[in-house]
């Protein structure tokens, strides 16, 4: 028996922020973390150490990963760590938000293999 297709299963989700603080982009992430997960999918969170959004995620038992975000070098090393944690966990979607995490998660999880990254915007104004 073939093995079942992602449109037969939960799918595994790691979404990506890059922000410290804790304004409406990371709110609505955070609803839609908890929303997705209600849907029977298994989700998790890249963020940056010491960020409220990670502190929140925990707080509704999901797992977060953390990794310093911003600057040339640490681009430069978190590809390559992004790489790795998609090809552990085996992510199916790997939803970037923010320019930073974005530019890090993308990337790293092209490079992993991931079936499908998705960049979201989350803006109160019609773009």
């Amino acid at each position: 028996m073939p093995p079942a297709s992602p449109a037969d299963r939960p799918l595994k989700i790691l979404h990506t922020e890059a922000a410290r603080g804790m304004g409406g982009q990371e709110i609505y992430l955070l609803r839609h973390l908890l929303a997705m997960r209600d849907r029977g999918h298994d989700v998790s969170l890249l963020c940056q150490p010491g960020a409220r959004l990670a502190e929140a995620a925990r707080g509704h038992g999901f797992v977060v990963h953390t990794l310093e975000m911003g600057g040339l070098l640490r681009l430069l090393r978190g590809i390559p760590a992004v790489r790795h944690l998609v090809r552990t966990h085996r992510y199916d979607v790997v939803n970037v938000t923010s320019r930073r995490d974005a530019l890090i998660a993308a990337a790293g999880a092209r490079l992993a293999g991931a079936p499908l990254v998705v960049r979201s915007r989350h803006l109160m104004s019609p773009v």
